[in-house]
């Protein structure tokens, strides 16, 4: 201002110019107004001073929070880790498998599986019924399931671990149930029985039929049949000719009970004191029926019965009456028998 009021007063002593007043007076409103403006600029600079530095107060704070709260769930989660990582749920118990599930410790939890014989999730198990399925058990067995498995178990009549089941021979064990006087006849799974000859019934019970009409020279043998001896050494051929002209046949044991039942006959009758040695119904091992000759049947010692050699009954009482071999051409007598 120092320079204008300088001009203004030079102007005023050299010409004397009645305007420099205004101009003077002009100037200073235009410096008050320049100082108000910068008055107000100054005052706005301030305001915007300290709302820029309260804004980026609040900003370090909220960085200064989140930033402490990021580090204090680090600490968690690495907290939490480490323990889940120290943790055995399956041997702690403190997993929610399934009673039918095995548990399985993993690095940081479990997992669970269905026991062998269930499915599903671990969590949840149900049976498997390998019952419904085919060949799980052997032919001749029975499934039954359980939780979690199944078994076999032959069926009766046959015997095995149930995958291999084998047909019982009662009849051979002896384990059957027919009657002394009926014949026992395996079947698969199972055996039939037939009452012997002169027997009645349904195998299980027998009872002996009347033979008391068996025709001369017959006699009736409880047990056995009709039968008749001929007292005359001829030879196997001509002894079974001679049964054949009285119409019967040399007998012919049905089984061995049959054929010891005879020889008890001949032990209570004391055959022996008469003659001992008797042609029956066997010629090379195999009786006249076709059935072979069973071991306890034939004598200790006997040699095994081949071509050209026929069976006779001892009826020495110390040899239980079993069959001895001799050729065929040997003379004894004959044991007949005749069907009713």
């Amino acid at each position: 201002m120092a320079p204008i009021r300088l001009l203004l007063a030079l102007c005023l002593l050299l010409s004397g110019c009645s305007f420099a007043q205004d101009i003077v007076e002009e100037i200073q409103k235009l410096g008050d107004v320049i100082a108000n403006q910068k008055t107000e600029l100054m005052t706005s600079f301030e305001e915007m001073k300290t709302e820029l530095k309260n804004e980026v107060a609040e900003m370090i704070n909220g960085a200064k929070a989140e930033w402490e709260a990021l580090n204090n769930s680090t600490r968690t989660d690495v907290a939490t880790l480490k323990h889940l990582l120290d943790t055995d749920e399956c041997n702690e118990m403190s997993h929610n498998c399934s009673s039918d599930a095995s548990c399985i410790d993993t690095r940081v939890s479990f997992r669970c599986k269905c026991k062998p014989g269930f499915t599903g999730d671990g969590y949840t198990c149900e049976d498997i019924d390998e019952c419904t399925e085919r060949f799980r058990c052997g032919p001749h067995a029975t499934c039954k399931n359980t939780p979690g498995k199944y078994t076999c178990s032959c069926d009766a009549g046959f015997q095995g671990d149930g995958k291999d089941c084998e047909d019982i021979d009662e009849c051979a064990l002896g384990s059957h149930k027919c009657h002394k006087y009926a014949v026992c006849s395996n079947t698969v799974g199972s055996y039939t029985c037939h009452c012997t000859l002169y027997h009645e019934g349904d195998g299980i019970n027998c009872h002996e039929v009347d033979i008391a009409s068996c025709a001369s020279p017959f006699e009736p043998v409880r047990g056995v049949g009709c039968i008749h001896i001929i007292e005359k050494s001829q030879s196997y051929e001509t002894s079974r000719r001679g049964c054949q002209k009285l119409g019967g046949d040399l007998f012919v044991a049905i089984n061995s009970e049959h054929y010891l039942r005879l020889a008890k006959h001949f032990i209570d009758t004391n055959q022996a004191s008469k003659k001992k040695y008797m042609w029956v119904g066997v010629k090379e091992g195999v009786w006249l029926s076709g059935r072979k000759v069973a071991p306890e049947e034939e004598a200790p010692r006997n040699p095994t019965m081949d071509s050209g050699t026929c069976s006779y009954t001892d009826g020495d009482t110390s040899e239980k009456f079993l069959l001895w071999t001799d050729p065929c051409s040997t003379d004894w007598w004959a044991l007949c028998e005749k069907k009713i």
